[in-house]
């Protein structure tokens, strides 16, 4: 009687360790979306002149510029999956800027770094992309994550094969 209640016992507890592994691995979002805009693109916060707005936006940042007394780093946006990353093969949501008190060192935030941020929309900033006047939608009191180089590729991936050898 003991060894069948064992074996029970570990029929139901191997799927269910399973099922609690898989989700485990599922991406936890970067920030708590509780009251952020999450469908607004940076394009369309401009276009409807949104402002005072939590949102939550990613993508590859572009340049810092460094002002009087805040930095902006420029991002080109791009749609986030459901743990807020950036999905770079996706196309592009325009550009917004993210602004930081003082002095904000360029090697902090490089050139093609994957970032989400949630802040608030704070204003609009008009500025030149090559020959093209552009608006920025800025971001304001910004909490910010940096996504390591590769993060793209660390997705859990399912596939089945057959495997031949000759």
């Amino acid at each position: 009687m003991l060894r069948a209640t064992r074996r029970s016992a570990i029929r139901y507890a191997l799927p269910l360790l399973t099922l609690l592994a898989l989700l485990a691995g599922c991406a936890a979002p970067a920030f708590d979306p509780g009251g952020a805009q999450t469908a607004i693109a940076p394009w369309q916060a401009v276009e409807q002149s949104l402002d005072d707005i939590d949102v939550i936006w990613g993508g590859a940042i572009i340049k810092v510029h460094h002002l009087e007394d805040v930095s902006e780093v420029e991002v080109l946006a791009f749609p986030l999956d459901r743990g807020q990353r950036p999905l770079p093969g996706a196309p592009s949501q325009g550009r917004f800027r993210i602004r930081l008190p003082g002095y904000v060192e360029s090697v902090d935030f490089p050139e093609g770094l994957f970032l989400t941020t949630r802040g608030r929309l704070i204003g609009r900033r008009e500025g030149m992309i090559g020959s093209s006047r552009y608006v920025y939608p800025i971001i304001g009191s910004a909490q910010i994550r940096r996504w390591p180089p590769g993060f793209q590729f660390d997705r859990l991936h399912w596939s089945v094969g057959v495997g031949v050898v000759l």
